[in-house]
């Protein structure tokens, strides 16, 4: 019984895959050109509406700020299943992390600061 539910799910992707490769294909993406010096391509498309390059610099810190939140509150969930479980690397870890989060946090403020100004 199982073998025949398996076939009939492989024929009907094969169905569903042949009734869409006929169909039109969607535009091909805006052209690269290999500007980073670490050889990964960059878009030369301008920036979408709501983007973080089109962001007013309030929002953008604003999204700074909520990044950084929302990473606080899943190291603050780690360390409460480490104490929880008395695990003590992790707990190590969510300290290391979160020493690092907090660079990084200022590290975005303080750009953002000289862009604004």
């Amino acid at each position: 019984m199982q073998r025949i539910a398996f076939l009939f799910g492989a024929a009907s992707l094969v169905l569903t895959l042949a009734a869409t490769a006929g169909a039109e294909q969607p535009p091909s993406p805006a052209p690269s050109t290999p500007s980073a010096p670490d050889g990964r391509e960059r878009v030369t498309e301008p920036c979408a509406e709501g983007s973080a390059a089109a962001a007013t610099p309030a929002e953008r810190t604003a999204r700074e700020h909520q990044k950084h939140d929302a990473r606080l509150a899943k190291l603050s969930r780690l360390e409460q299943i480490a104490k929880q479980t008395k695990n003590d690397a992790l707990l190590a870890s969510v300290a290391r992390i979160r020493d690092k989060e907090n660079a990084r946090h200022e590290r975005a403020l303080l750009r953002l600061t000289k862009v604004e100004g």
